[in-house]
């Protein structure tokens, strides 16, 4: 089967696919470009209000690509889609109400095509059959501190990081030189004028919950315009292709959105993912197994 993947991040874009490959190998995965070279942009980045007030215009982008890729009116040779977006440290609290907001954004899709009763409800049912949506949490870099062979293709070893005990995807470091650390020590950014774009995501005041900020951090480099040798679109890439699936699903209450993922297109593709003990426990926002008294998506 052929599955597109409608990813928000440069990492996700070029290293979701060889790293789904991995585990279902019979299977294609493509990631879809939003413009050519680029990903999606996340609907997430920024406090959400719940529906009907939280209804961003890219989450209606988002939708309207996934739904294009299914529709049985046009010929994509997809058989199914998956769209996935960080949680992002700003809605961390709200899980239910990211889930809500895509939700909220399929059904005005269908609403589109309130005038063809036939038209609206054969697209309901590639949409409720064949696209899901699914959540990082907090963001895809917690994943490599559940794996951290994904960390040692970027020659990080477990010896110079420090992160709480337990569940990666509610990360947190106890790295105290990293906590203290001060934006002196990026030379380059700050000569350049403090550039808005190039601020380190290790700035902010939630940098013990960051994942990504702590891996910039961790392959830090003042003469770096970002202050950092880690890029999304290089480093991020070859780490996520290498994920240890098994290392990150190897505790059954831990990585739950992860798994989550894996288990919808286990069920989507018929074919149990190629890890040795992956089973455990699903986040009920996103999992196929939740029990929902009128989907619009297999999941959600």
């Amino acid at each position: 089967m052929r599955v597109a993947l409608i990813t928000t991040g440069k990492t996700e874009l070029r290293g979701l696919p060889p790293a789904l490959t991995n585990i279902f190998p019979d299977h294609e995965f493509l990631g879809i470009e939003d413009v050519p070279g680029r990903p999606f942009r996340s609907f997430t980045s920024g406090l959400l209000p719940p529906p009907p007030e939280g209804r961003p215009d890219i989450v209606d982008h988002l939708i309207a690509r996934a739904a294009a890729l299914v529709d049985p009116d046009l010929t994509t040779g997809f058989d199914g889609v998956i769209v996935i977006d960080d949680l992002e440290l700003v809605n961390r609290h709200q899980i239910d109400v990211v889930v809500d907001v895509f939700r909220a954004a399929a059904l005005r899709h269908l609403d589109l095509y309130a005038a063809n009763p036939p038209r609206r409800s054969a697209l309901a049912t590639a949409l409720r059959t064949k696209v899901s949506f699914h959540i990082a949490r907090p963001m895809i870099e917690s994943w490599f501190f559940g794996a951290p062979a994904a960390l040692a293709t970027l020659g990080i070893s477990s010896i110079p990081y420090h992160v709480r005990p337990g569940d990666h995807e509610d990360f947190a470091t106890t790295d105290r030189r990293y906590i203290a650390e001060q934006p002196s020590v990026c030379t380059r950014w700050v000569r350049n004028g403090e550039v808005r774009g190039d601020r380190p995501k290790w700035l902010g005041l939630d940098r013990i919950f960051h994942p990504k900020g702590y891996l910039q951090w961790l392959m830090i480099d003042g003469s770096h315009k970002c202050c950092t040798r880690y890029s999304e679109a290089d480093a991020g890439v070859s780490a996520l292709a290498a994920m240890d699936w098994a290392r990150l699903l190897g505790i059954p209450s831990h990585a739950t959105f992860a798994r989550a993922l894996v288990r919808d297109l286990a069920a989507m593709l018929g074919q149990a993912p190629a890890i040795a003990s992956w089973s455990g426990d699903e986040a009920p926002e996103t999992s196929v197994n939740t029990s929902r008294t009128a989907p619009v998506l297999r999941n959600i």
